[in-house]
């Protein structure tokens, strides 16, 4: 029997079909009537010592044995038609799942794709390992068309309890499922996907959600630098040394291009990541070349999501931003078949006491998780810059719900302009990574932005009295510090402390 690479095949004497004999007949025959000899006993012999058994059911179309060979065969076939790695592993990842009894771990099929890809594709590495016609019929039956998937299922079934979910986060994120992470700038979307991510990588638990432990790939579009800061700050404070499970790229890659999913799947390779959990891709703006208002872009990169996230068997979370304009605020960016294809949302908030929110606005099959809550606190790295000024970071701590102010206060005013004069002279911190204010730059400030006279200011920075320094030093929102020999005040409140620190690591401060 002659296969071929397409899936057709020759059938040759002495096989019988419909009670029919096929026989040799020498005028077809290539040498022009001599009929073939028989075959030498050591070849018999050596063919029958290789028999194995037949990788299909009696059902003609599930693979119960040598599934490895049977997979094998089919990425041959595909190679040898000039099909790419990535399409290769998306088309054995459907056969394994569809066609496999059991199916083979994720990682075993990566590795069949892997192995046939690196041959040329006018090679056929799988034709020694191919079992003949029945593994062809298994894995493509009478045509070429792949299985559709589309079949009809007795409503009896429906009455059976389902398989649980498998969760990657307790709640939030199911395994190989698609979920939206989403807020408006500054609201410290990246915190919440580092601390998700890390969690992961780690196997630590997330806000007090369970959490299962597996790779992770971060696809960062933008701030690299201060992603290295960051991940930083968050092993500082969980006490971690070792974040070997997560990765991270080293740019923004246009998803929507067509090559992109090969490119995806090559860096994943070559870092020899393993078995990916979670792809994260942050932010969707910097991963896409098309307009993100547009339906058919937004479909054309979910597609190459779609590529990615079936090839190495992981759920996706994408990173976007908010609307533009007050009543967009609470929704996603852009067309509205990005909503439509999600698992799940998950919004971000910021409170004006400055603790992050994260509430989970979609859940597709299953009751939403509540809210849970963080504060953004100060990190010592002990880094320095050029000129031996120390680097602080800021990372993510569980906290309790906000309490909503029932209106601006004295102390919030006053709050509100130390913090204003704090950024207008630079958003310095101390060396513990607290903001500090110099006593000359809100003076400055107060002068040159509020319009006081000189005297005026003076008693705004006295500790004692009713005016801003003195009113906040009462509140115990900040305290006396000298920062290398300059009097002035280092914010001591967690919300405010959090709120500042939050916004000068969004801004690249």
């Amino acid at each position: 029997m002659d296969l071929l690479s397409d899936g057709r095949y020759f059938i040759a004497w002495p096989s019988e079909v419909g009670g029919r004999r096929y026989e040799w007949e020498g005028s077809s025959d290539p040498t022009e009537g001599v009929a073939p000899g028989s075959l030498p006993e050591e070849w018999l012999s050596g063919i029958a010592g290789r028999r194995r058994e037949s990788p299909i059911g009696t059902d003609g179309a599930i693979i119960r044995g040598n599934r490895n060979d049977g997979l094998t065969a089919l990425a041959g076939a595909m190679r040898r038609h000039g099909m790419t790695e990535a399409e290769i592993l998306a088309a054995l990842n459907v056969a394994n799942e569809t066609r496999c009894d059991l199916p083979l771990p994720a990682s075993e099929v990566s590795q069949i794709a892997r192995s046939v890809a690196r041959y040329a594709p006018d090679d056929d590495p799988a034709a020694s390992a191919a079992l003949g016609g029945q593994v062809v019929d298994a894995l493509i039956g009478d045509s070429l068309a792949p299985p559709s998937g589309y079949y009809l299922t007795p409503a009896v079934d429906y009455l059976a309890q389902p398989a649980p979910i498998r969760w990657l986060v307790k709640g939030w994120i199911p395994e190989r499922s698609v979920v939206m992470l989403y807020g408006e700038s500054g609201a410290g979307k990246t915190f919440v996907a580092l601390d998700i991510a890390a969690s992961l990588a780690t196997g630590e638990a997330w806000m007090g959600c369970a959490t299962r432990q597996g790779a992770v790939v971060y696809l960062a579009g933008e701030g690299n630098y201060g992603l290295r800061q960051r991940v930083a700050s968050w092993a500082k404070e969980r006490g971690q040394r070792d974040l070997g499970r997560l990765f991270v790229s080293n740019r923004g890659i246009d998803i929507d291009h067509k090559e992109a999913a090969a490119e995806i799947l090559r860096a994943v390779r070559e870092a020899s990541v393993g078995d990916v959990s979670l792809l994260v891709i942050d932010t969707l703006n910097r991963h896409m070349a098309g307009d993100e208002n547009k339906a058919q872009d937004v479909r054309g990169l979910l597609g190459s999501c779609a590529v990615v996230a079936a090839a190495l068997g992981c759920a996706v979370m994408v990173v976007h931003h908010t609307g533009h304009g007050e009543a967009a605020r609470d929704r996603e960016r852009g067309s509205s078949a990005l909503r439509a294809a999600m698992d799940a949302s998950m919004q971000v908030r910021r409170a004006k006491s400055g603790e992050v929110t994260v509430q989970a606005v979609k859940a597709k099959d299953w009751e939403p998780p509540p809210a849970v809550h963080a504060a953004l606190v100060a990190v010592d790295l002990g880094w320095t810059d050029d000129d031996g000024q120390p680097i602080s970071g800021a990372a993510l701590r569980p906290c309790a719900a906000p309490v909503k102010p029932a209106g601006e206060t004295k102390v919030g005013r006053e709050a509100k302009k130390f913090a204003n004069a704090w950024w207008a002279s630079g958003a310095a911190v101390t060396g513990d990574g607290l903001p500090f204010l110099a006593q000359q730059a809100l003076m400055t400030y107060l002068i040159e932005h509020d319009g006081i006279s000189k005297a005026s200011a003076r008693q705004y920075i006295k500790p004692s009295g009713k005016q801003l320094v003195a009113v906040l030093l009462d509140a115990e929102m900040i305290a006396a510090h000298v920062e290398q020999d300059i009097d002035g005040w280092a914010v001591t409140d967690p919300a405010l402390r959090s709120s500042l620190i939050l916004q000068r690591s969004e801004k690249g401060a």
